[in-house]
């Protein structure tokens, strides 16, 4: 929580979140109707006028000590394009972003 709080949010924020546009970055780290039972960190979602959210990509977030457990990077890494697959098959645009944050290193994909 620490980093998310102290480092990720006041980095990520000024990029993924724009209420202003109706787009927000949200810090979950709990199951999201989108993603059945697996839990991001956290999403970029859309909130159209009605509040109908649409979502437009997820997060997932290890401390910097994880960066050698291998396995672990690669389940987040595996989720990531379960999570991005499923929302572009909802979408008309078929566009999804995804984040993996390490310690202080990230990276984006967009697809």
């Amino acid at each position: 929580m620490e980093l998310t709080a102290n480092y990720l949010d006041p980095v990520l924020s000024p990029i993924f979140h724009s209420p202003e546009n109706n787009k927000h970055l949200l810090w979950l780290n709990r199951k999201e109707d989108n993603t059945e039972h697996l839990r991001p960190d956290a999403m970029m979602k859309y909130f159209d006028i009605k509040l109908a959210g649409t979502a437009l990509g997820y997060c997932e977030v290890k401390p910097a000590d994880a960066r050698n457990d291998t396995d672990s990077l690669c389940n987040d890494l595996i989720r990531l394009a379960i999570f991005s697959r499923n929302v572009m098959l909802r979408k008309v645009n078929h566009l999804a972003c995804s984040l993996q944050a390490v310690g202080k290193k990230f990276n984006i994909i967009c697809i």
